[in-house]
């Protein structure tokens, strides 16, 4: 039988779950800021708190994850590029099912989040 496994802040795989959760986190909280208190449209919201959940996961991963110290530029422009396909997609997602669904919209951001994962 195996034994269980010790997770521990060494562990470059627990790292990046902690890290996915930090950025998780600014996502949807700057999405909730965005929409109800600034008053921002579903979508432009939607797409800056992307953007700050993916600068928070691409740095905190690439400097503290996996200590990585390979070109950035080139990290950095290639992780924009699968971004940018993930941003429209989601959008799309996004607009549908609040459309489709009349569901509330930060509960279809969470599905849409948890679809983007």
């Amino acid at each position: 039988m195996k034994a269980a496994r010790h997770w521990t802040l060494r562990d470059p795989f627990f790292r990046y779950l902690v890290t996915g959760g930090l950025a998780a986190l600014v996502e949807y909280s700057s999405f909730v800021l965005l929409v109800y208190v600034l008053a921002v449209g579903v979508i432009p919201a939607h797409m800056i708190s992307l953007y700050a959940g993916f600068l928070v996961s691409f740095f905190v991963n690439r400097n503290w994850s996996f200590r990585s110290r390979g070109r950035m530029s080139l990290q950095f422009l290639g992780s924009n590029g699968l971004l940018a396909v993930n941003m429209a997609l989601s959008a799309w997602l996004l607009d549908e099912l609040v459309d489709r669904t009349h569901a509330s919209v930060l509960l279809c951001k969470v599905l849409v989040m948890a679809c983007v994962c």
